[in-house]
């Protein structure tokens, strides 16, 4: 964290310390710390973002005792008019990997991938789009897309029939109600 503030520091204005969190387990009593550094809108483009480290105790990991549930978030989908703008900020600023710079052929449309552990921060510039920064859509990977989706159905949220997505080896399928206006897709990775 602490090469983290003053690596942006150097290239930002208006960082100030992180915070320090702790937090109680109630089951086993173990504590967690951690430290969190909230991004001012200006560098963060006026999308609430902030930086954790967990600097001592750990997140008690759960086997994923059910194949429909959710296992993890598999990407974020944010729409700009300025791609380079977050290329100046997540690759050069926070250092964050950039995969993909791409542009779709026969379309005004600019794709970028920028890769976090196993999240991907897929930022999509349509040069119409006068509205500035914000979240589009989220994809939620999931052991089995079809146990998942049943039991979504079952618990009455709507969700398109399952398809192959463009990327190889993977399922998806939309979640159309329950969202919040946000696009979400279950996704599952089948390789």
């Amino acid at each position: 964290m602490d090469q983290t503030v003053r690596a942006v520091q150097t290239k930002a204005h208006g960082i100030h310390e992180p915070s320090i969190g702790e937090g109680q387990n109630v089951l086993d009593h173990t504590t967690r710390k951690w430290k969190t550094l909230f991004l001012p809108p200006k560098l963060s483009r006026s999308l609430f973002s902030f930086v954790i480290e967990h600097v001592e105790g750990e997140l008690p990991q759960q086997p994923l005792i059910d194949e429909a549930a959710v296992n993890r978030l598999d990407h974020v989908v944010l729409k700009t008019s300025d791609a380079n703008g977050f290329v100046t900020i997540f690759r050069d600023v926070l250092d964050i990997r950039l995969a993909l710079d791409k542009t779709m052929d026969g379309s005004k449309s600019r794709v970028l991938f920028f890769r976090l552990n196993k999240t991907t921060i897929e930022v999509i510039e349509q040069n119409n789009n006068g509205s500035g920064d914000k979240l589009w859509g989220l994809a939620w990977a999931v052991k089995s897309i079809s146990a998942t989706r049943d039991r979504l159905l079952t618990d009455g949220v709507e969700v398109t029939s399952i398809k192959r997505d463009l990327k190889e080896n993977t399922l998806v399928a939309t979640v159309k109600s329950h969202t919040h206006k946000v696009p979400t897709l279950i996704i599952e990775h089948t390789a």
